[in-house]
């Protein structure tokens, strides 16, 4: 936290957190596969990371989120 603090000025921030689409191939006829895509960029799945001041991955999630899924339904779901 001391060297987040120091850093860029955020006090008791343990670590950072983003989530990004990686594209897949779409999925053939699965009944699922609306679930699969994301309107800007395609098919998909999310990857969620937590990381920490030095650039050490601390948590990384990517298996329960489809494409479809939005990052406030992502956060909602994680147990940090």
């Amino acid at each position: 936290m001391d060297k987040f603090q120091t850093w860029c000025g955020f006090p008791s921030m343990h670590g950072t957190i983003d989530d990004i689409h990686v594209l897949i191939v779409k999925p053939q006829g699965s009944y699922e596969e609306d679930k699969y895509y994301h309107k800007t960029c395609g098919y998909s799945i999310v990857v969620q990371a937590i990381v920490d001041c030095d650039k050490k991955f601390l948590d990384v999630v990517m298996f329960d989120f489809l494409g479809s899924v939005n990052d406030s339904q992502i956060l909602h779901k994680l147990s940090l």
